[in-house]
């Protein structure tokens, strides 16, 4: 999933680590919802990312188990949709991700399962 919005002055701002809005509670909500709650958390070093991620995790149960929540930034998303799906790095850009929004790959193990990944949703919102 993508983290929370960001207060910021330009349309890039990439590593600067800044931080978000986590006070829409009806958002994190929704994603708690959404979300496995037996999962492992990972995030980036900015603090973005934790900030978020700390949010849905106060809404949830303390997760342990298979599952993985990332909570990344836009171009890790694509980046990581364009491996599952075989694409070349610039057709990646044709994904939109807003904040908050969901984005399901499961990795399925097994031949014959297309590349090892199965992309369940792209870009969903929280609510």
């Amino acid at each position: 999933m993508r983290h929370a919005p960001v207060q910021h002055a330009g349309p890039i701002y990439g590593q600067k680590d800044m931080p978000c809005d986590c006070t829409d509670t009806a958002v994190f909500s929704g994603l708690a919802r959404q979300l496995p709650r037996e999962a492992a958390w990972v995030t980036s070093d900015l603090r973005r990312t934790h900030e978020t991620a700390r949010a849905i995790h106060q809404v949830l149960d303390t997760n342990r188990g298979r599952d993985i929540i990332a909570v990344a930034h836009g171009g890790t998303i694509r980046a990581a949709l364009g491996l599952a799906l075989g694409l070349e790095p610039e057709a990646c850009l044709a994904f939109t991700m807003e904040n908050c929004s969901i984005t399901r790959i499961d990795h399925i193990d097994g031949p014959g399962m297309g590349h090892g990944w199965r992309v369940i949703t792209v870009n969903r919102p929280p609510r």
